[in-house]
Formats: structure tokens, sequence, C-alpha cells
């Protein structure tokens, strides 16, 4: 039973002091802001009291819950109940509660920034293939292009041919007159 208690205390122990570095690295509030973190809505582990004072984790000396991990505010006992008062693996439970919560909220972000991803996968492959299309459609212009390029080339060629013949003709054409 022993062992079980010990490894309990332990295990909130590290929750505790997990959930205190976590609060450490978020930004900084003011201490209005922090006693709203344990103030109204009470879950988790505490940080400060209602009064604003840091509060203290302390073990449990009396009979009914001997060893038992508390968190308290200083200022606070029996007979004052303005001042905070928590068991602590109450608050590790809460805990675990909100981690689960956080986490199904981020599993369900991440599901639709997975499908938002597939549908960008799909649509960048459906222009990749709008893109290999269009390649193909300008090859196929290229090399009409230069088909015509080459057309344009034999054209000019019967072109000075038939220019360089004309001017034959008109040669034989004026010696022709001019001799006879």
């Amino acid at each position: 039973m022993d062992n079980h208690y010990f490894f309990f205390q332990t295990l909130c122990l590290i929750f505790y002091t997990g959930s205190l570095r976590f609060q450490k690295n978020r930004t900084k509030k003011n201490k209005e802001e922090n006693r709203d973190d344990m103030g109204d809505n009470g879950r988790g582990f505490p940080t400060y009291c209602r009064c604003g004072t840091r509060v203290i984790r302390l073990t449990s000396k009396t009979i009914t819950n001997p060893g038992r991990l508390f968190h308290k505010c200083p200022y606070g006992d029996e007979n004052n109940r303005h001042h905070l008062f928590k068991w602590t693996d109450e608050s590790m439970v809460e805990e675990i509660e909100d981690m689960k919560q956080k986490f199904d909220e981020i599993e369900r972000a991440s599901s639709t920034f997975e499908k938002g991803l597939q549908v960008c996968e799909s649509e960048m492959e459906s222009l990749a293939i709008e893109t290999r299309t269009c390649c193909s459609v300008v090859s196929g212009y290229e090399k009409e292009l230069r088909g015509f390029e080459k057309e344009i080339e034999d054209v000019k060629m019967e072109l000075k041919s038939l220019k360089n013949m004309v001017v034959c003709v008109v040669v034989f054409g004026l010696l022709y007159k001019l001799f006879m």
C-alpha cells in the first residue's frame, strides 16, 4: 500500500511541477489574469489564491488524509474559506481531463488541416496535369512553327528563283527587241 501511495504522490508532484513549468513558459499575465486561471473556474493546479498570493503545496498530516498533498494560500486557515485550499490529486484529475479535451481539439484541428492538405495536394496534382498538357500543346505549336519556318524558307528560295527567272526573261526580251 505504501509503494502505491508513494507512487501516487510522486505522480502528483510530476504533474504539479510540469504544470508550473507550463505556466511559467506562458506569456506573462498580470495578477488579475493569473487569479482568473484558478479563480472562478478553479480547474487544474492552482498558482494563486483569490487574494492574489501565490499558493503553496503541503502534505496533510491529519488522521483522515495522512500524506495527501494539497495546495493552500499561506493566509488561509480552516476558519477562513475565502482563501484557497485544494487537494493536489483532484487538481491532477482536472489537469488530465483538460489535457484530454485539448488533445481532442488538437486532433480535430489536425484532421481539418489534413483534409485541407489533401485538397491542396489534389489541386496541385490537377495543376501539374494541366501544366503537362499545356507543355505538350506548346511543344506541338513549336513543331508546327518550325514547319512553317521551313516552308517560309522554301517559299523565299522559290521567290528568289522566280525573281531571277523574271529578270532573265526581261533581259532576254530586251535583247531580243534590241537586236531584232
